[in-house]
């Protein structure tokens, strides 16, 4: 592997993925690198048209360029998206002359805090680096900052939340990825820890029984619906087409929207429920007087409690024997 391909990787990997499922693997050939979708780590029921997993192949794809420019490369970049075999190839060059993105910084720093936040305002002028973070060509971003409008997506969460927990098959591709000790952390590196969601730690057995005995619709699109309203601010990214190339394109706009938001100490999470339901995800494009399609849904203000975040597989894991094609 070429100097530094590494670390390039590895900062790469760093990028969310929905229940933090890592959904990537990475192919190298001389100056030549292939992100692919990993499908055996697909969310079928929560991410049915696979949306969301190529959404994380771009912000994957983000650090990659970030952590190029950073190490002295160049990136040229090429969807090849189509048929059953898709995937992006970069073509990494030595360039002396490339000023790093100070954006790098803090690939290693983001992550979703899914904890409170505070009431306070976001000022008008991070409010504006936030907007200006994303290409309006390859996303469409909505900010969403008064009480009325916050109201109506609250609803929307809370009924999309509502149909998503009433769905067995929902509830239990969820619990597949929970980890709710240390100990079941460190052995799979992915999946959503308990801490990082603020609860406590408690053996796999009865964190299961827990949830599926006591988690009901009603409370978590209450919970939802709560976050969602008491949000300093939240933000809307919507894609101009409904086609892998647009949501790779999405995921890297967005990427480059939390590391502007972790620059400035905002944190964020998601509540996407209202993007994940069809039915409830056209009433959100009405509402809104979207022109694309809307994908994500993320809150972002201060937190109360800086969360730890979820762990990363080790690159090996990530990384295919094959020859590019």
């Amino acid at each position: 592997m070429l100097p530094y391909f590494k670390s390039i990787l590895e900062f790469a990997s760093l990028a969310p993925s929905g229940h933090n499922t890592q959904p990537w693997k990475f192919t190298v050939e001389g100056h030549y690198i292939r992100i692919s979708p990993d499908f055996t780590r697909r969310l079928p029921v929560a991410d049915a048209d696979d949306h969301e997993l190529f959404i994380s192949l771009g912000c994957a794809l983000e650090n990659l360029v970030l952590a190029a420019s950073h190490f002295g490369y160049g990136a040229n970049v090429m969807y090849d998206l189509k048929g059953s075999n898709p995937g992006i190839i970069l073509h990494l060059y030595e360039d002396n002359t490339l000023k790093a993105d100070p954006l790098f910084e803090y690939i290693s720093l983001r992550h979703v805090n899914r904890g409170e936040y505070t009431s306070d305002a976001i000022p008008f002028e991070m409010l504006h680096l936030l907007q200006k973070s994303v290409n309006e060509q390859e996303a469409q971003l909505k900010l969403v900052t008064t009480e009325e409008q916050k109201e109506k997506l609250a609803l929307l969460t809370a009924v999309a939340a509502r149909m998503q927990f009433r769905n067995p098959a929902f509830k239990e591709e969820l619990l597949q990825w929970m980890r709710f000790n240390s100990k079941s952390a460190n052995e799979t590196h992915d999946g959503v820890p308990s801490a990082a969601v603020g609860a406590p730690s408690t053996s796999p057995a009865v964190g299961r029984f827990f949830f599926r005995r006591f988690v009901s619709a009603s409370g978590e699109a209450a919970k939802a619906a709560g976050f969602v309203e008491q949000a300093p601010a939240l933000v809307v990214l919507a894609a101009p087409g409904n086609n892998k190339e647009a949501w790779v394109k999405l995921g890297r706009n967005y990427e480059r929207l939390a590391l502007t938001a972790t620059r400035y100490n905002l944190s964020h999470s998601h509540f996407n429920m209202a993007c994940e339901e069809e039915s409830v995800r056209k009433r959100l494009k009405e509402t809104l007087h979207l022109e694309g399609e809307p994908l994500l849904l993320l809150r972002f203000g201060f937190a109360k409690e800086e969360l730890p975040p979820a762990q990363r597989r080790p690159l090996n894991e990530l990384m295919t024997n094959g020859t590019m094609v």
